[in-house]
Protein backbone atom coordinates (compact mmCIF):
# COMPACT_ATOMS: atom_id res chain seq x y z
CA UNK A 1 0.00 0.00 0.00
CA UNK A 2 1.20 3.40 -0.70
CA UNK A 3 -0.14 6.82 0.50
CA UNK A 4 0.60 9.80 -2.11
CA UNK A 5 0.72 13.34 0.21
CA UNK A 6 2.28 15.11 -2.38
CA UNK A 7 0.31 14.92 -5.76
CA UNK A 8 -2.30 12.59 -5.85
CA UNK A 9 -3.02 12.55 -2.10
CA UNK A 10 -4.60 9.69 -2.06
CA UNK A 11 -3.94 5.84 -1.14
CA UNK A 12 -3.48 3.22 -3.35
CA UNK A 13 -2.23 -0.43 -3.34
CA UNK A 14 -2.32 -4.10 -4.41
CA UNK A 15 -3.38 -7.46 -3.14
CA UNK A 16 -2.04 -10.78 -4.65
CA UNK A 17 -1.95 -14.54 -4.35
CA UNK A 18 -0.26 -16.92 -6.99
CA UNK A 19 0.53 -20.75 -6.69
CA UNK A 20 2.81 -23.12 -8.65
CA UNK A 21 1.02 -25.97 -10.20
CA UNK A 22 3.85 -28.78 -11.33
CA UNK A 23 3.98 -29.97 -14.34
CA UNK A 24 6.63 -32.64 -15.29
CA UNK A 25 9.61 -30.88 -13.85
CA UNK A 26 8.80 -27.15 -14.69
CA UNK A 27 6.09 -25.34 -12.45
CA UNK A 28 3.09 -23.35 -13.90
CA UNK A 29 2.80 -20.18 -11.86
CA UNK A 30 -0.76 -19.27 -11.65
CA UNK A 31 -1.36 -15.65 -10.04
CA UNK A 32 -4.14 -12.99 -9.32
CA UNK A 33 -3.66 -9.10 -7.88
CA UNK A 34 -6.05 -6.63 -7.35
CA UNK A 35 -5.56 -2.98 -7.29
CA UNK A 36 -7.44 -0.67 -5.16
CA UNK A 37 -7.18 3.09 -4.38
CA UNK A 38 -8.97 5.91 -2.19
CA UNK A 39 -9.12 8.22 -4.80
CA UNK A 40 -7.06 10.67 -5.79
CA UNK A 41 -7.52 14.47 -4.71
CA UNK A 42 -5.66 16.18 -7.69
CA UNK A 43 -7.71 17.32 -10.74
CA UNK A 44 -4.83 19.11 -12.20
CA UNK A 45 -4.32 18.73 -15.93
CA UNK A 46 -0.87 18.65 -15.75
CA UNK A 47 -0.91 15.41 -14.09
CA UNK A 48 -1.70 12.21 -14.95
CA UNK A 49 -4.08 10.56 -12.57
CA UNK A 50 -3.15 6.78 -11.48
CA UNK A 51 -6.71 6.31 -10.30
CA UNK A 52 -9.90 8.64 -10.65
CA UNK A 53 -12.29 6.91 -7.90
CA UNK A 54 -12.11 4.86 -4.52
CA UNK A 55 -12.79 1.04 -4.74
CA UNK A 56 -11.15 -1.48 -6.89
CA UNK A 57 -9.10 -0.56 -10.18
CA UNK A 58 -8.35 -3.38 -11.86
CA UNK A 59 -7.76 -7.21 -11.45
CA UNK A 60 -4.71 -9.15 -13.32
CA UNK A 61 -4.84 -12.53 -13.63
CA UNK A 62 -1.56 -14.28 -15.09
CA UNK A 63 0.28 -17.29 -15.99
CA UNK A 64 3.86 -17.60 -16.26
CA UNK A 65 6.61 -20.78 -16.68
CA UNK A 66 9.97 -19.88 -14.92
CA UNK A 67 13.09 -21.73 -16.89
CA UNK A 68 16.83 -22.01 -15.45
CA UNK A 69 19.55 -21.57 -17.82
CA UNK A 70 23.08 -21.68 -15.70
CA UNK A 71 23.13 -18.54 -14.34
CA UNK A 72 20.14 -17.54 -16.30
CA UNK A 73 16.20 -16.87 -14.74
CA UNK A 74 14.19 -16.70 -17.91
CA UNK A 75 10.38 -16.58 -17.43
CA UNK A 76 7.54 -16.04 -20.20
CA UNK A 77 4.55 -15.10 -19.07
CA UNK A 78 1.11 -13.75 -19.97
CA UNK A 79 -1.39 -11.04 -18.15
CA UNK A 80 -5.35 -10.55 -18.69
CA UNK A 81 -6.29 -7.43 -16.86
CA UNK A 82 -9.92 -6.39 -16.22
CA UNK A 83 -9.67 -2.45 -15.57
CA UNK A 84 -12.47 -0.75 -13.68
CA UNK A 85 -11.35 2.96 -12.92
CA UNK A 86 -11.49 4.97 -16.07
CA UNK A 87 -7.95 5.61 -15.44
CA UNK A 88 -6.57 2.50 -15.91
CA UNK A 89 -8.64 1.94 -19.19
CA UNK A 90 -6.83 4.48 -21.09
CA UNK A 91 -5.21 2.57 -24.63
CA UNK A 92 -3.74 5.45 -25.79
CA UNK A 93 -3.16 9.65 -24.66
CA UNK A 94 -7.49 10.05 -25.33
CA UNK A 95 -9.18 6.83 -25.84
CA UNK A 96 -10.34 5.11 -22.75
CA UNK A 97 -11.99 1.69 -24.67
CA UNK A 98 -9.10 -0.33 -22.34
CA UNK A 99 -11.60 -2.63 -20.31
CA UNK A 100 -9.56 -6.06 -21.30
CA UNK A 101 -5.92 -5.91 -22.08
CA UNK A 102 -4.14 -9.22 -22.37
CA UNK A 103 -0.29 -8.90 -23.00
CA UNK A 104 2.81 -11.28 -23.47
CA UNK A 105 6.00 -10.83 -22.71
CA UNK A 106 9.58 -12.94 -20.83
CA UNK A 107 11.44 -11.29 -18.25
CA UNK A 108 15.30 -12.51 -17.79
CA UNK A 109 17.41 -12.05 -14.98
CA UNK A 110 20.89 -13.31 -13.98
CA UNK A 111 22.58 -13.96 -10.99
CA UNK A 112 25.73 -15.27 -9.30
CA UNK A 113 25.80 -17.09 -5.79
CA UNK A 114 28.21 -14.16 -3.80
CA UNK A 115 30.56 -16.38 -0.86
CA UNK A 116 29.44 -19.52 0.53
CA UNK A 117 32.51 -22.38 1.25
CA UNK A 118 35.45 -21.97 0.11
CA UNK A 119 36.45 -25.18 -1.77
CA UNK A 120 39.38 -27.45 -0.52
CA UNK A 121 42.52 -26.06 -2.31
CA UNK A 122 41.19 -23.75 -4.33
CA UNK A 123 43.40 -20.71 -4.76
CA UNK A 124 42.05 -17.77 -2.84
CA UNK A 125 40.89 -14.81 -5.48
CA UNK A 126 42.11 -11.25 -5.25
CA UNK A 127 38.92 -9.54 -5.20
Amino acid sequence: MYYDTDIYKGLFGWAAVSHGVPIGTQSLDLGALMGFSTGHGNTAESQIPLYTEGGITHFDFSAAVPLTVGAFSITPNAHFQVNGDNATKFTSGTETDGNFVFTVGTTIAWSREFGGAEEEGAEESPY
